[in-house]
């Protein structure tokens, strides 16, 4: 990262095409940002990749990028298409060692009041993940269904809400009982088993 990093091979978080690096192979830098906890470089690349790289009729990723959208003679681009999606995956669920990580990188915006997020039966090393993650922050609150892995148990789930203002959560209830354990944005809960409904206050 810091042969990248300080060798101009990567500007605002994207590969620099002047230094003759190829978006396509950089998931791995994406992946040790999410590792570092460096979440804005990952979610700006998964938006520049969008945004730069989305084929305009087919939605399918072009293998250079075009002002004009013209990209037949690289289609279809299915390694970057694969690294975006595993991009995306990560942001959302990461295992980490013992640990699952939820939310880890969603985009602010994301969070704003009345938007969800719906993630089903997600397959993670621990077995399938599902949760729905709804916004009320015109109420100051956001309310998780979360679906815990069964097939092995994490030793916790840490679940990030990132407030699209950079609010710190204030209190935590799960299926209706207040929790502690808690800080800045993060809920972490241990050894997480079925169904948990937890409701988050700003």
């Amino acid at each position: 990262m810091r042969f990248m990093e300080e060798r101009a091979g990567s500007a605002w978080a994207w590969p620099s095409s002047t230094a003759g690096i190829d978006h396509a192979y950089t998931y791995g830098y994406w992946l040790d940002c999410l590792k570092l906890d460096r979440v804005k470089p990952a979610i700006s690349a998964s938006t520049a990749r969008c945004l730069r790289h989305v084929a305009r009729n087919l939605f399918g990723r072009r293998g250079h990028p075009s002002l004009t959208g013209a990209n037949e003679p690289t289609l279809p681009h299915l390694y970057s298409c694969t690294q975006q999606l595993r991009l995306l995956r990560m942001m959302l669920v990461r295992e980490d060692g013992a640990d699952l990580r939820i939310g880890q990188a969603i985009p602010r915006p994301w969070l704003e009041s009345g938007k969800k997020i719906d993630l089903q039966n997600a397959p993670t090393s621990f077995g399938p993940v599902s949760f729905t993650i709804e916004s009320h922050i015109d109420r100051r609150q956001i309310a998780v269904n979360l679906t815990a892995p069964a097939r092995e148990t994490p030793r916790a789930i840490i679940l990030r809400l990132r407030h699209p203002n950079g609010e710190a959560i204030k209190s935590v209830t799960m299926d209706g009982k207040p929790i502690d354990s808690f800080k800045d944005d993060t809920v972490t809960l241990a050894s997480p088993r079925g169904a948990l409904k937890i409701l988050v206050e700003y």
